[in-house]
């Protein structure tokens, strides 16, 4: 069974997906395809590339492009955060990890990267969950090392008062902050980080914050930030027969901005029964997209 969980375009117009090769035994899987639909044969094997980088189960969950070309996916290897770096040519790239490859263990066990963020100065953020329930960040060097200047070594995991359980989904970048969204007890959780891993105080008091749609579930799956700041989180809302799109706009300090829908909250509810916003992006001209599954009977997992 193969599955695509991610996408980023190329400045040329070409288009990478990221995501699951094989059953049973899983691999990461990615495909490039040129502007006009078809697979892009200069690309690895006519178009695909698969991955091995443990003998459990690999995934890619997460893709980017970097400024030279070069793309990195990340995911789950097993029971650690997986990483990969590929030539524009689909094979390795030897400078990253010695092999083109990294895994990364956190002290508390049971790790997955759920997405990937790149920051200007070729840093790489990975950010997902740790299986004791606690957001899961990690911060690498070009080189695939991990960046000891973030946490202390390279990790950073967050609880929230009062969580049994905490999901970090996606990752956004903007200037030295590093900004991860998930869940917290059927909430929409962020968390904003500092240069040196360290909660933001100026974000939310204490660089976190949930926030509440309903007394339902409520989730927050990908991240986007604005030119100007802005934090833009898009998930899902609701339980039973009717979850809804939901997104929420958040200023610079993390309250919910009023000149988005109002109150800062948005759901949009589409015709077929349960809906779930998967990703979220910003346009050139300031617009939002939000992307993900709808369907009557839930096609989707949470």
């Amino acid at each position: 069974l193969d599955s695509a969980r991610a996408v980023a375009v190329q400045p040329d117009g070409r288009i990478v997906a990221a995501g699951r090769a094989g059953s049973g035994s899983r691999w990461f899987g990615l495909a490039r395809y040129r502007s006009d639909g078809m697979l892009d044969p200069t690309f690895g094997d006519d178009g695909r590339v698969i991955t091995n980088l443990t003998d459990g189960t690999d995934q890619a969950n997460g893709v980017a492009i970097q400024s030279n070309g070069k793309i990195v996916a990340v995911g789950g290897a097993g029971s650690r955060f997986g990483l990969a770096r590929y030539r524009p040519n689909g094979s390795f790239d030897p400078v990253f990890g010695g092999d083109g490859t990294v895994t990364t263990d956190f002290p508390h066990g049971g790790e997955v990267a759920l997405d990937v963020a790149l920051q200007p100065d070729g840093k790489i953020v990975a950010a997902g969950l740790a299986r004791d329930s606690r957001f899961a960040v990690a911060r690498y060097n070009a080189n695939g090392t991990l960046d000891s200047t973030f946490g202390g070594d390279g990790r950073v995991t967050t609880t929230f008062a009062g969580s049994e359980l905490a999901l970090g989904h996606g990752v956004g970048v903007r200037g030295n902050k590093v900004v991860v969204v998930g869940e917290v007890v059927g909430k929409f959780a962020m968390a904003r980080y500092r240069s040196n891993g360290t909660l933001d105080p100026t974000f939310s008091g204490d660089g976190r914050l949930t926030t509440d749609f309903t007394p339902g579930f409520d989730s927050a799956q990908d991240v986007a930030i604005q030119p100007d700041g802005k934090i833009v989180a898009a998930g899902t809302t609701g339980e039973g027969t009717d979850p809804a799109f939901a997104l929420a706009r958040y200023e610079g300090d993390g309250t919910l901005d009023p000149t988005f829908s109002d109150n800062g909250k948005l759901t949009t509810q589409f015709a077929f029964g349960e809906d779930l916003a998967h990703g979220v992006a910003i346009q050139a001209d300031g617009k939002i997209v939000a992307a993900g599954a709808t369907g009557e009977g839930g096609p989707f997992s949470r």
